[in-house]
């Protein structure tokens, strides 16, 4: 029972992990415009932006059903990096860099707890 339970634990920061990388995916392509100024106003080109936003909404839909969560995880590391690194460091721990810690922190965990499962793992029990 108690292995049950931490593998509905697992599930639930697995869903928690891709709701919060979706909702910013979409926050980033409902002002659209603003979002391909702020990355230009750091020298990233625009078409990094569109596969931002569609590593943030794909993966995130795929980490919420469970499909490809090392690789999405790995994607969302790479992109929390390279964002706290830009930007992040100037604005300290507390306020700062805070909710990347925690994400890459919990892609983290999802990679260690998902590596060795099916490539499709919509629900940690059954696999």
């Amino acid at each position: 029972m108690a292995k049950r339970y931490s593998e509905v634990g697992i599930l639930l920061v697995r869903i928690m992990l891709g709701f919060t990388m979706g909702i910013h995916g979409v926050s980033k392509i409902t002002d659209l415009n603003a979002t391909i100024g702020f990355f230009s106003s750091l020298g990233i080109p625009s078409i990094m932006t569109w596969l931002v936003i569609l590593l943030e909404i794909v993966g995130g839909i795929l980490m919420i059903i469970g499909v490809l969560v090392p690789i999405v995880a790995v994607g969302f590391i790479i992109e929390i990096g390279t964002a706290m690194v830009l930007l992040g460091f100037q604005r300290g721990y507390v306020g700062g860099i805070e909710l990347e810690v925690i994400i890459i922190v919990l892609s983290i965990s999802m990679i260690l707890t998902h590596w060795n499962k099916k490539i499709i793992n919509l629900y940690p029990v059954l696999n």
